[in-house]
């Protein structure tokens, strides 16, 4: 049975690829050479993200003062996410390979269902819940191990064919700004309010909990001292209009107790 669809296209060429995705359509399932993945297309940066950015001189005066800091330098020419995950692949981290790369777009090996895909098609609460469990010490573990992510949603961690979790979209450059602490603690209340959003919000006092208990503990000194600011920023009416889902996730995760 081919392996081919509408919605998997066969792919054989970056130059095929480029024609395939555009600024609507920048990620996209392709069957590549003969085996299933993902094109993706270099993306310039959202307004939300640009908004994070701005904040990012008043985020590490609040939230990390006095942290060590290094900013790290990426290629001009080669996408953020191709440097994070051939960085990662060779530090044995269960992240995607990539398969080919050029300057604008690139292709990822297709690692598994994500852990969304699987809460949505799992009817057992408690199942669901040790799933998300499982997750939030996971990252955990990542982070004390000095590792940070930059899109933990729960919609970017995947379980791969040898039952394991592992990570999708690496993305993000924050590290050019913010220190590891902050890092983690961005990590973290992207995949709390991930979940806050989902029929499992009830769980998520608990799974924060889970996460906290084995997080380094400058990344949750950072989410402590986090909370007053994010009520602040919360009322933020450019904020609002500007970013309004990013003061959604301050709302949430400023209601969670992280002591």
């Amino acid at each position: 049975m081919s392996m081919t669809s509408p919605s998997r296209p066969a792919i054989d060429s970056l130059g095929a690829l480029r024609a395939l995705l555009d600024m609507r359509t920048p990620v996209r399932a392709i069957v590549w050479q003969g085996r299933p993945a993902y094109g993706k297309l270099r993306m310039p940066l959202r307004t939300h993200e640009r908004v994070l950015l701005g904040l990012t001189p008043l985020i590490r005066r609040w939230l990390a003062p006095g942290s060590a800091f290094t900013p790290r330098r990426y290629e001009s020419d080669v996408p953020v996410e191709v440097q994070r995950l051939r960085a990662m692949q060779a530090q044995g981290w269960n992240v995607p390979r990539v398969l080919a790369a050029e300057e604008k777009v690139f292709v990822t090996e297709d690692v598994g269902p994500t852990l969304v895909a699987l809460l949505s098609s799992e009817e057992d609460a408690d199942v669901r819940t040790a799933w998300l469990l499982e997750a939030a010490r996971e990252l955990a573990a990542f982070h004390t191990a000095g590792q940070w992510h930059g899109a933990a949603q729960a919609r970017n961690v995947v379980r791969t064919a040898d039952g394991r979790l592992g990570r999708i979209d690496f993305e993000t450059a924050l590290d050019e700004r913010l220190p590891l602490p902050l890092l983690q603690a961005f990590d973290a209340a992207l995949f709390f309010t991930s979940i806050a959003r989902t029929r499992d919000a009830g769980a998520l006092p608990g799974i924060a909990r889970a996460y906290v208990s084995g997080a380094p503990a400058e990344a949750r000194l950072a989410l402590q001292r986090g909370l007053p600011l994010l009520r602040r920023l919360a009322h933020s009416r450019l904020l609002r209009r500007l970013a309004p889902k990013e003061i959604e996730r301050m709302r949430i995760l400023a209601s969670l107790n992280l002591a």
